[in-house]
């Protein structure tokens, strides 16, 4: 029970520690910047895209041809897409419940 204690001591300094240093890069001059933390990509490869938007890998080929579906890029030979653009694409195609309406998993109860 003692490690459990020192760990939450220690988990407990650190957060004190990093939470203003990441909100004084977060807000300066008033705006609202973004943060990255250690280890986070800006991009993302076909496979993650193909696996957090549930469709085939040739899907996404098929939506560049198109002109379709979320931003990418291509810097050499390998097709990247913005984790920002994932996000928009995200947020646009999302359908939001009508008011009053009961939602699907409530109807069933």
């Amino acid at each position: 029970m003692e490690d459990y204690t020192k760990l939450a001591a220690t988990l407990t300094a650190l957060v004190r520690e990093l939470v203003p240093v990441v909100l004084a890069e977060a807000i300066r001059d008033g705006q609202v910047q973004v943060v990255r933390f250690p280890g986070e990509r800006l991009a993302l490869t076909v496979k993650e895209v193909s696996e957090t938007l549930g469709v085939p890998a040739g899907t996404l080929a098929e939506w560049r041809k198109k002109k379709r579906g979320p931003a990418w890029s291509k810097p050499g030979k390998t097709v990247l897409y913005p984790r920002a653009g994932v996000e928009e694409y995200l947020r646009a195609i999302t359908v939001a419940p009508r008011q009053g309406v009961i939602p699907a998993a409530a109807s069933r109860r």
